[in-house]
């Protein structure tokens, strides 16, 4: 879970120093170069890790299903938080050649 939250945190401060730079424009250094939405990945590791180690503390199968709504449901909303976040950088960025070889080339 420490790597989730620090994949997270390092992300968000990359995007906040590279916006307070460029507010009009998209973030495609630091770990963005690897992955389009990063701190999005972070919070996913970090909600599934908890899960993982929490459900070892578990001792019915009640208790691993009841365990995992949260972090399941996070999981979705950190998705569902990408689908929303891909259609507006696309309306706002969308035609311009770098950032459609930034999407074309980072997952």
């Amino acid at each position: 879970w420490v790597l989730g939250l620090l994949i997270e945190s390092v992300a968000d401060s990359q995007k906040s120093a590279s916006k307070a730079q460029n507010p009009s424009g998209f973030v495609s250094h630091g770990l963005y170069r690897f992955c389009r939405h990063p701190n999005y990945f972070g919070e996913i590791v970090y909600h599934l890790s908890m899960l993982a180690t929490g459900v070892t503390s578990c001792e019915t199968w009640i208790e691993v299903l009841l365990s995992s709504i949260a972090p399941v449901a996070m999981t979705g909303v950190m998705f569902g938080a990408t689908k929303g976040l891909e259609k507006k950088q696309l309306a706002k960025y969308g035609g311009t050649a770098a950032y459609e070889l930034y999407r074309r080339t980072t997952p």
